[in-house]
């Protein structure tokens, strides 16, 4: 069920992930600009660092 209002909508109404990817001499870097909920902070620091490594292994497959 896909929930669009509510209280635990609103704490995400001005959260964001961007990503830049930026190609310099062959190398591909990948800058990830997020804002979250405190709750969640632990979460993201957790997984993030597992999703860009499992993102840089298909990268250089």
């Amino acid at each position: 069920m896909e929930i669009t209002e509510g209280p635990e909508v609103e704490k995400w109404a001005n959260g964001f992930e961007n990503y830049t990817f930026a190609e310099i001499n062959g190398t591909t870097t990948v800058t990830v600009d997020l804002d979250t909920t405190e709750d969640f902070v632990d979460f993201m620091n957790q997984t993030y660092p597992k999703a860009l490594d499992k993102l840089k292994e298909i990268c250089e497959k």
